[in-house]
């Protein structure tokens, strides 16, 4: 197990709030890897391909929203391989689906918050 995947592996598994306010939450695809390492994408794209292979990693398909300059610029919803660490799938899923499902409750808190900030000053 080479340092580059045990960093990798510990990239897709990132379930805390600020990581999944940063980057969203598991499954991750390879930019969004590479993003958070800050390493070269072609290389975490091959990396993770290859952990696919050794069982490391399992891989979906998935609609991901994806920055783009053209028409116009914008984030645009594209079909992308997204990994899940195969060991820690399940926790990573439940903390995703967790995540997700409050998602409105801390839009609306946020809302209360800039808007009581705003009266205030």
């Amino acid at each position: 197990m080479t340092n580059n995947k045990r960093c990798i592996l510990e990239a897709l598994s990132l379930t805390d709030d600020y990581a999944n306010l940063e980057w969203g939450t598991p499954p991750r695809n390879a930019a969004t890897v590479a993003t958070i390492l800050s390493l070269d994408v072609s290389n975490v794209a091959r990396t993770l391909r290859n952990m696919e292979r050794q069982g490391l990693v399992q891989a979906e398909d998935r609609m991901v929203d994806v920055w783009c300059e053209v028409p116009k610029p914008a984030h645009y919803p594209r079909q992308m391989r997204c990994y899940w660490r195969t060991d820690t799938m399940g926790q990573d899923k439940a903390a995703a689906d967790t995540w997700q499902a409050g998602s409105k409750e801390r839009g609306r808190k946020a809302e209360e918050k800039m808007l009581a900030m705003m009266l205030q000053g």
